[in-house]
C-alpha cells in the first residue's frame, strides 16, 4: 500500500487495476456528503383503498303513491266491470221480451260500455305510472353505474399510486449522527468490517475537503480501500509504513530539543500507563531528555538520541560514528549530574530501552517529516508493524505521542479527522488525553477498538461522543453493548394454558303399573359433553431493545449506531458496505448501474465490485431483531 509512490498524482497510473465500476463507486462516495453507512428502510407495502371491499350500494326505490293507486284501480276495474255486466242483465230479465225489450238491450249495452271504458282508463293510468317509475329506475341505475365506475377508477388509481410508491421508494438512506459529535467510538467488528467502514466514512469525509489522518495499529492495512478510492479521485494521499519509512519522514523532524524530549517522554508515559508515581516519572523523563537533547546538534533523530542516552549510560562505542567528538564531550560533562540519583538512572534505562526498540538508520531523514505525519490536506495513513511485539508497542506509543504534540501545537484544521484503528492496547489514559486535545482543537476523533471490555467500557457514552457497535462475538461484550443501547417496556407472553375435559352420563328407567289396567315403560338416556378452555397471559417487562445475541450475530459490515441529540437518544441499524452506493433506490445517490453500464437495478453479475479478501454480501439491516436478505445485491471485498 504505497500510493504516495505514484497513485493520486496527475498523469501517473495507480499500482492497481481500476475499473469503470471502481471510478463510479469512488465518485458516488466522494460526492454524497458526509455519512457513515447506509440504513435499510423498507417501504410500507402497498395498502388497499379504504373502500376496496365496499362498492356503492344499489339504491332501493320506493314505489310511488301514483303507481300504487293505479295498480289498486287496475285490480278493481275488472271486478267493477263484472258487477256492471251482471247488473246490466236485470232490466232485461224484469222487462222480458216485448215492447220494452229494446230498452233493456240499450241499457245493457250502455252498462257494458261504461265497464269497458273504465277498464281501459285504469289500464292506461297504470301504464303511464309504470312508465314514469321505469324512467326513474333507469335514471337511478345510471347514477349507480356512474358511482361504481368512479369507485373502480378511484381504486385503480390508488393501486397504481401505491405500486408506484412502493417501486420508487428508497430502500437505503445514508446514516449520519444527528448531533455534531466530536468523537466516534467503534467497538467490535472484523478486519473486513473496519475496512468497509473506513472506506465508506473516510471517502465521504474527504469529499467535504476535510483532512484525515489514519493511525493504523492493526497490522491489517484496514485503510487500504480508503487509500484506493482517494487515489482514484486524485485526492492527495500519503502512506507511511513504520518502521520501514522512519528514515523517510523522521518522527522527530521539525522539533526542537525540548519538543523532542516531550514527545519521547510522552511515549514512555503512555507505555508505562497508570503505574505508581507515573506523573513524577514523566517529569523526570522529560527533564533528562531535555538536558541530553540540548547537547546534540541538528538533525535530531531517534538514532542520535538513542546514542546520546547510551553515551550517558556508558554503553556508546566511538566506532559507531553516530555522535561527533564535540557532542560526546558535551555529554560527558553532564553525565555525573544526570546520573546522580538512582531514580534518574532507572529513568535513563527505561528511556534507553524505548529508543533502542525504535531506532533505525536515519541518515536520509527528510526535512518535511512533520507535514507528512500530519497532512496539510487530503489523506495520510500511518501504519506500524513489526514481528517484534515490543518494537511494535513502542512504535505505536511514539506515533501517538507525536500526534498529541501536533494537536497541542495547533497544526490541525477544525475539519480534520483522526482515526485510530486498533486503539485497544494504548490504554484508557492515552485515549482520554487524545480525546481531550482533539476536542480542544476542534478535530474529530474516531477510535476503533476490537473489544468492549475492562477500562474501554468507561469510554461508552462519555463526552460529546457517538458509539458504533459492530459484531461483538463475546457474550460479556455483547451484553455491555446491549446495556448501552438500553432497555424498554414490552408485553411478553409469560403463560399459556389449555384445559380439556369430557363428561359422560348414562341413565335407564324401568317401570310397571298394576290395576284395572296394567302398563309398563322403559327408557334410557346417554349424554356426552366435551369442553376446552384456553388462556394466555402477557406481562409487561423491561427488556433489552436489542438482544446481546443480535450483536453477536451481526453481519460483517453491519453496525448499530447509538447517538443522542438535544431531544432523545437515537438507535439505528446500518451497513457500512460501500458497494451499497451502487445499488438502485439509494437516497441521495443517482440510479444504480448494471454490469453492462446501463442505468437501473444492479445485477448480481456485477459482483464483486472491488477485490477484497473475503466476500461480504450486502444484507439489509433492520432493528430489531434480524437482518433480512430482501434483494440480490453485489458483493464488496476490501483488499
Amino acid at each position: 500500500m504505497r500510493p504516495d509512490d505514484g497513485a493520486g498524482e496527475e498523469g501517473v497510473e495507480p499500482p492497481w487495476t481500476v475499473t469503470d465500476l471502481d471510478r463510479d463507486l469512488a465518485d458516488r462516495l466522494f460526492t454524497a456528503g458526509e455519512f457513515w453507512g447506509f440504513e435499510y428502510t423498507p417501504p410500507r407495502p402497498p395498502m388497499p383503498h379504504p373502500s376496496a371491499g365496499s362498492p356503492p350500494d344499489r339504491p332501493v326505490l320506493q314505489v310511488p303513491f301514483s303507481l300504487r293507486t293505479a295498480e289498486h284501480r287496475a285490480r278493481g276495474a275488472w271486478g267493477f266491470a263484472a258487477c256492471v255486466f251482471a247488473v246490466s242483465w236485470l232490466p232485461m230479465v224484469v222487462v222480458g221480451v216485448g215492447v220494452n225489450a229494446g230498452l233493456g238491450v240499450l241499457t245493457w249495452l250502455g252498462c257494458l260500455g261504461v265497464a269497458v271504458a273504465y277498464v281501459v282508463w285504469t289500464s292506461n293510468l297504470l301504464g303511464r305510472a309504470r312508465g314514469e317509475f321505469a324512467l326513474v329506475q333507469r335514471r337511478a341505475d345510471a347514477i349507480h353505474d356512474h358511482h361504481v365506475a368512479r369507485w373502480r377508477a378511484a381504486i385503480a388509481h390508488h393501486n397504481r399510486c401505491e405500486d408506484e410508491r412502493f417501486e420508487t421508494a428508497m430502500r437505503w438512506r445514508p446514516v449520519t449522527p444527528r448531533s455534531r459529535t466530536r468523537r466516534l467510538d467503534v467497538f467490535g467488528g472484523t478486519v473486513d468490517g473496519w475496512t468497509s467502514l473506513l472506506a465508506t466514512m473516510g471517502s465521504s469525509v474527504l469529499g467535504t475537503d476535510a483532512g484525515m489522518l489514519v493511525l493504523d495499529f492493526t497490522e491489517h492495512e484496514v485503510a487500504h480501500d480508503l487509500v484506493r478510492f482517494a487515489a482514484i479521485r486524485a485526492c492527495p494521499v500519503t502512506v507511511v509504513e513504520l518502521p520501514m519509512d522512519t528514515a523517510r519522514i523522521g518522527l522527530l523532524a521539525g522539533l526542537s530539543a525540548a519538543e523532542a524530549a516531550e514527545v519521547i517522554a510522552e511515549a514512555a508515559a503512555i507505555r508505562r500507563g497508570l503505574s505508581e508515581h507515573a506523573a513524577d516519572l514523566h517529569d523526570i523523563d522529560a527533564a533528562l531528555l531535555t538536558k541530553i537533547a540540548g547537547r546534540l546538534d541538528a538533525p535530531l533523530t531517534l538514532t542520535r538520541l538513542d546514542a546520546a542516552v547510551r553515551a550517558i549510560r556508558g554503553f556508546y562505542e566511538t566506532s559507531e560514528l553516530v555522535l561527533s567528538a564535540q557532542e560526546l564531550h558535551s555529554l560527558r560533562v553532564v553525565t555525573d549530574k544526570i546520573t546522580a540519583t538512582p531514580r534518574a538512572t532507572e529513568a535513563l534505562e527505561s528511556i534507553g530501552s524505548l529508543l533502542d526498540l525504535v531506532k533505525v538508520d536515519e541518515s536520509a531523514t527528510t526535512t518535511h517529516g512533520a507535514a507528512q505525519i500530519w497532512p496539510s490536506e487530503g489523506l495520510a495513513v500511518v501504519t506500524t508493524g513489526s514481528p517484534h511485539p515490543r518494537r511494535k508497542n513502542a512504535l505505536d506509543r511514539i506515533v501517538l505521542a507525536r500526534v498529541l504534540h501536533e494537536l497541542r501545537a495547533g497544526r490541525s484544521r477544525t475539519n480534520d479527522v483522526i482515526v485510530v484503528a486498533g486503539a485497544d492496547q494504548l490504554g484508557l489514559p492515552a485515549l482520554e488525553t487524545l480525546s481531550h486535545y482533539a476536542s480542544r482543537c476542534g478535530v474529530r476523533l474516531v477510535l476503533m477498538l476490537q473489544h468492549l471490555r475492562d477500562d474501554m467500557i468507561k469510554l461508552l457514552g462519555t463526552g460529546e461522543s457517538s458509539t458504533i457497535l459492530m459484531r461483538l462475538g463475546n457474550a460479556t461484550e455483547a451484553a455491555a453493548g446491549a446495556d448501552l443501547i438500553g432497555r424498554g417496556h414490552k408485553f411478553v407472553l409469560s403463560q399459556q394454558s389449555v384445559q380439556t375435559g369430557q363428561t359422560t352420563s348414562t341413565g335407564r328407567t324401568v317401570g310397571t303399573t298394576h290395576g284395572d289396567t296394567s302398563s309398563s315403560n322403559y327408557s334410557s338416556s346417554e349424554s356426552v359433553a366435551d369442553s376446552v378452555n384456553s388462556g394466555t397471559t402477557v406481562q409487561l417487562m423491561y427488556i433489552y431493545t436489542v438482544e446481546p445475541t443480535t450483536l453477536q450475530s451481526l453481519p460483517i459490515t453491519a453496525f448499530v449506531l447509538v447517538d443522542a441529540d438535544q431531544e432523545s437518544r437515537v438507535v439505528a441499524a446500518a451497513d457500512s458496505n460501500p458497494g451499497i452506493a451502487l445499488l438502485d433506490k439509494v437516497a441521495g445517490f443517482p440510479p444504480g448501474i448494471t454490469a453492462a453500464g446501463g442505468r437501473g437495478e444492479i445485477s448480481p453479475a456485477a459482483a464483486p465490485i472491488t477485490p477484497i479478501p473475503s466476500a461480504v454480501p450486502i444484507t439489509p439491516t433492520v432493528l430489531p431483531p434480524t437482518w433480512p436478505q430482501e434483494q440480490p445485491t453485489p458483493q464488496y471485498k476490501p483488499q
